[in-house]
């Protein structure tokens, strides 16, 4: 069986592009599996992020929560009520302004959050246990090639909004 040839271009970038989608494919596995963070609830990625959200923000109002998770008002207001109807979430007023409403975790809220938090903690431990003392220069490279991937799938986008 004969070698690839590592000069030729478009076979290598077929490769990486393969590559490329299995990464996908794994990180899509990996983070969509349900988990319960501690709650008793199976929690969506949408869901655990939006407590994460209000966990991290004190004072957080649905306009804020909307921006801060890049989603309409609207869908924000009904992710607050499903976390609101699991307890893990509530709505109060503020104490300078009985109109504007607040959002706040409740304790089972907060044991979600303080799982989520954990479990990131995990994933630096990932990282820290694959890099070992080159842990600061491995993120660098990381970034570096996260961003050169990004800037090449928007120069991908950009050519094929052109064409269609």
């Amino acid at each position: 069986m004969s070698q690839a040839d590592p000069h030729n271009h478009p076979d290598r970038i077929c490769r990486l592009t393969e590559q490329f989608y299995d990464i996908v494919d794994l990180w899509l596995e990996l983070d969509s599996k349900p988990r319960e963070f501690n709650t008793g609830h199976t929690l969506t990625v949408s869901e655990i992020h939006t407590i994460d959200a209000i966990g991290r923000v004190q004072k957080l109002n649905i306009n804020e929560l909307a921006a801060h998770m890049k989603v309409t008002k609207g869908a924000a207001s009904q992710m607050v009520s499903k976390l609101a109807k699991k307890d893990l979430v509530e709505k109060y007023k503020a104490e300078d302004n009985a109109k504007e409403v607040l959002l706040r975790l409740t304790p089972l809220g907060q044991k979600g959050f303080d799982a989520h938090m954990a479990y990131h903690r995990q994933t630096v431990g990932i990282f820290e246990q694959y890099y070992g003392n080159d842990l600061a220069n491995g993120i660098e490279r990381l970034e570096r090639n996260l961003n050169e991937i990004f800037d090449i799938l928007k120069l991908h986008q950009q050519q094929d909004t052109l064409e269609n």
